[in-house]
């Protein structure tokens, strides 16, 4: 049936609704509707974000937004009419479809705030909104990805880990300056996203005082042969700190400072030094040496090689012929191992299992040295895999082998490793997913975890970000009862709303991992019950099915096309450092199309991400955002960074609250944070540790001995005026 003549009906039903919102009268809607729809708010938003809830099974099916499945392969066309009448329905002058989302309808929203007012989704919302009120022009007929869709014009600050290798690359000498910085913020799973990624004033005064020692500390004779001749030095050296020729005026500028380690001091605080501009030409397409630095940052995080300097003056990086040639040296380049690691880290949130708390009477084999050994296995697995055997997605899920350290191996109670570190693991630990720093992190403190196991196969794998729980709902995990199997405990809570709808995305996933405990260990029972490892994927374009193990889950990621998706949508993120903007999915498409034509190798998929307009070309303009110009360090005191202590807002501008749990042998809290002041903030809060945390919900923890650091999640971090969110965690003592 056509979809418009289903509005008339669904719009009408809303009518009757009432609740103070009303709907007007039908117009014709734009040209290309019902394709906007389907291809910038259906795929890349309702069916990732809110389907969870809003389905008929789920915790939001007695609402008006009630959504098919996105494994109907009628999906798109029986849900238009239905999101087509909500977004024509009103409060006062402004759609229901873009207040529930943005937490600015009056009765809030049960979800959080899932897309912040000004993010690529609500604008996406925002033109579909605006087709049905008949406003159709050339900016909101649809597009499609055919077409050559590339990312905006953007500055993007070195991250923590770029700044390090960045300085030890320049300067010679080792820095751990980047590390004492507050941490980036996360987005998509990444700390170098181009928006996030924002200088306060605490950080620009860390900046200032880490360029003054990293001066103090460089050996001037390793730099240049004309450290004595000022101009001489601030060309030369300049050139590399900046990763681009100096203007007249600069060197100018520079030259009067003086000396050599004024110029470094000063040259390290500099806009120019600390961002990555990708701005581009008139014609938008990027400069060879803006071209040199985003190749040298996605292949091996740090600042361009002398070859890239070099090709990027005779101007060879022009063509695309050179990238990709400069994309197979890099390739091969020691120094990629370093950032497929952080890749990896961040990708599998293994670089988190250092700070995860787990209970020693459970688990005292866990020792730090044994953490360390998993995440190392984890790095140098991925990478010998992908980037050193120029491996596939099927290779990194299904290899009945790994790379581990002699006690890693008797850990995990298979053979020594050979000369080369090769251990055989055989079809139960199989790939990337069979791996301790995988099922360890993904675990709770005295236990396995289907949840957590689920969740991570749901959102990193198939990249279906889950909503997060509604507000005032306990999410402590079910307590161990050694009469229950792991499966019976967690499947009691997960029978009734609010908990059923989301649960059926990631316990019946996580069960299928099962054979290994909390640490990774391969298990023969459930502490004295028999093993269940089946398992079932549902609400997926194509993955849907049952499933037995870890080998049968493998099996089904492995031949996915929305996990392959998945993992070129990652290196998307990664390497463009963006998340989930209207162009990203154009671009996601194209890439994941000629990774296929590749055969999928993870050389293929490189060469697909430079080779894409999105790596090689910009359009808008920066949003406001101030130009790098040499000679001060940004100081952009409006942003919000990491923490709170970083943007030093007023006393008053947030407000923690809490309310404690006490059930003898341990505690929960629960926390309200508001935010009092008058613009947005990011907000953390800290508790001295008291006794060993066992689960949290709402926030991102980081442990240590003397503090455990609660931040936001991305659906809260950020808190809009007068706006509050909550969290909580619960702990043995």
């Amino acid at each position: 049936m056509n979809p418009h003549r289903l509005l008339l009906a669904a719009s009408l039903l809303v009518q009757a609704c009432g609740g103070g919102e009303e709907t007007p009268p039908i117009v014709e809607p734009c040209a290309g509707d019902f394709t906007y729809f389907e291809t910038k708010v259906w795929q890349p938003i309702l069916s990732v974000k809110c389907v969870g809830c809003h389905n008929e099974q789920g915790i939001a099916r007695g609402s008006r937004l009630v959504l098919a499945a996105p494994s109907d392969p009628d999906a798109a066309r029986k849900n238009y009419p239905v999101v087509r009448a909500i977004a024509d329905t009103k409060l006062g002058e402004q759609s229901v479809f873009l207040l529930r989302p943005s937490m600015t309808h009056p009765d809030g929203h049960p979800g959080g705030n899932l897309l912040p007012v000004g993010s690529a989704g609500y604008q996406a919302l925002a033109t579909f909104v605006r087709h049905g009120e008949g406003r159709c022009g050339p900016d909101v007929t649809a597009k499609s990805c055919t077409e050559t869709t590339v990312g905006a014009r953007v500055l993007r600050r070195l991250s923590r880990s770029e700044y390090d290798a960045t300085v030890e690359d320049l300067l010679g000498v080792p820095s751990a300056h980047g590390q004492a910085l507050p941490p980036d913020v996360v987005v998509g799973g990444f700390d170098n996203n181009g928006a996030a990624l924002r200088v306060g004033p605490i950080v620009a005064e860390k900046l200032g005082v880490a360029a003054e020692a990293l001066a103090a500390a460089t050996p001037l004779a390793k730099l240049t042969s004309c450290a004595d001749d000022v101009t001489c030095f601030v060309k030369t050296f300049g050139k590399r700190a900046f990763r681009r020729p100096l203007q007249d005026g600069e060197i100018a500028r520079y030259a009067k400072l003086g000396d050599a380690k004024t110029v470094i001091a000063a040259m390290l605080q500099s806009p120019a030094f600390l961002y990555r501009p990708e701005i581009g030409k008139s014609d938008a397409t990027l400069d060879p040496w803006e071209v040199a630095s985003e190749l040298s940052y996605l292949l091996t995080g740090t600042m361009p090689d002398a070859a890239l300097f070099a090709a990027a003056e005779t101007g060879k990086l022009a063509t695309r012929d050179e990238v990709v040639a400069q994309a197979r040296r890099l390739l091969k380049d020691p120094r990629a191992a370093r950032a497929m690691a952080r890749f990896t880290g961040q990708w599998l949130y293994v670089d988190r299992l250092g700070a995860v708390a787990k209970d020693p009477a459970t688990y005292p084999e866990l020792t730090t040295d044994l953490k360390s050994a998993m995440v190392a296995e984890t790095q140098a697995f991925v990478d010998r895999t992908l980037r050193v055997g120029n491996g596939t997605f099927r290779d990194l899920l299904l290899a009945e082998h790994t790379f581990a350290s002699p006690t890693l191996a008797a850990h995990y109670g298979l053979a020594a490793p050979g000369d080369d570190g090769k251990v055989a693991t055989g079809p139960l630990r199989r790939g990337v997913l069979g791996q301790g720093s995988v099922l360890t992190v993904h675990a709770v403190a005295a236990s396995s975890s289907p949840i957590h196991r689920g969740k991570l196969v749901r959102e990193r794998f198939l990249c279906q970000k889950l909503p997060p729980p509604p507000p005032g709902v306990v999410v402590q995990l079910p307590p161990f009862d050694p009469s229950k199997s792991t499966r019976e405990r967690f499947a009691e809570h997960s029978k009734n709303e609010p908990c059923k709808s989301c649960h059926r995305l990631m316990d019946p996933i996580g069960f299928g991992f099962e054979a290994f405990d909390g640490i990774g260990r391969a298990r023969k029972d459930d502490h004295g019950h028999p093993l269940d490892t089946k398992g079932e994927i549902v609400s997926t374009d194509h993955t849907d099915g049952a499933f037995d193990g870890l080998e049968g889950l493998a099996g089904k990621l492995a031949d996915s096309p929305d996990a392959q998706r998945c993992f070129a949508l990652q290196w998307v993120r990664y390497g463009y450092g963006v998340d989930d903007e209207p162009e990203t999915q154009c671009a996601t498409d194209r890439v994941t199309t000629a990774w296929a034509k590749g055969g999928m190798t993870f050389e293929a998929l490189v060469l697909a991400l430079v080779s894409d307009p999105s790596f090689l070309a910009r359009q808008g303009d920066l949003g406001g955002t101030p130009v790098p110009d040499a000679g001060v360090p940004a100081d952009d005191a409006g942003a919000s960074d990491a923490a709170v202590e970083d943007t030093a807002p007023p006393a008053d501008a947030l407000v923690v609250t809490s309310k404690r749990d006490d059930y003898g042998t341990g505690y929960c809290d629960y926390v309200t944070v508001k935010n009092t002041g008058a613009s947005a903030r990011t907000w953390s809060v800290v508790r001295s540790p008291e006794g060993a945390i066992t689960s949290s919900w709402k926030s991102k923890l980081v442990t240590t001995a003397t503090a455990w650091t609660f931040t936001g999640e991305s659906y809260n971090a950020s808190l809009e005026p007068g706006a509050s969110t909550d969290f909580g965690y619960c702990a043995k003592r």
